[in-house]
């Protein structure tokens, strides 16, 4: 669920109904104070405006480039002012950016990226007790954030490297 609270803490209201069978539950803010949701078990993105009405859902599930594969997925979001939303992927590993409607703008694939399946690769993330990698079923999600000046920052967890890109045009 998300909460909404008044500057000194007391509540507010809150926006209930999400399944989120996995870690990662990310949000962001645009420009206009509109929410953006990453509903990670419907493979969608869901905007809310100042009063938590819904007014854009988009997103489905499947392995074409504008769609969101696997379990769980966009891991994670960061809204530009103008209402373009930057996505990534575990599992697959991919960055996406979309209109504010979700069409489909800008896409990198795992080696466009730099990032290979090779298990040697991931055996740079740190595993749990059992051998087992968190929270993912390939790749983990890339933290993103997007600067005043619209540059996107990815976070390329097991490289230690963060990896800074901006949209021409």
């Amino acid at each position: 669920r998300i909460t909404r609270y008044a500057i000194n803490g007391d509540y507010v209201d809150e926006i209930d109904g999400f399944s989120i069978p996995s870690a990662y539950f990310d949000c962001g803010i645009d420009g206009k104070g509109d929410l953006y949701v990453g509903h990670t078990s419907k493979h969608q993105v869901e905007k809310y405006d100042g009063n938590h009405e819904l007014v854009e859902v988009w997103g489905e599930y499947g392995s074409d480039p504008e769609k969101f594969c696997g379990c769980c997925n966009p891991t994670h979001i960061a809204v530009y002012p103008d209402g373009n939303v930057a996505t990534t992927e575990k599992g697959i590993p991919r960055l996406k950016v979309y209109g504010p409607y979700g069409n489909l703008l800008a896409y990198l694939s795992p080696e466009q990226l730099g990032l290979s399946p090779d298990p040697h690769f991931l055996k740079q993330l740190q595993e749990n007790s059992d051998g087992s990698l968190p929270c993912h079923d390939g790749w983990p999600g890339m933290p993103l954030a997007v600067s005043k000046n619209l540059r996107l920052a990815v976070a390329i967890p097991g490289t230690g490297e963060i990896k800074i890109y901006r949209m021409d045009g």
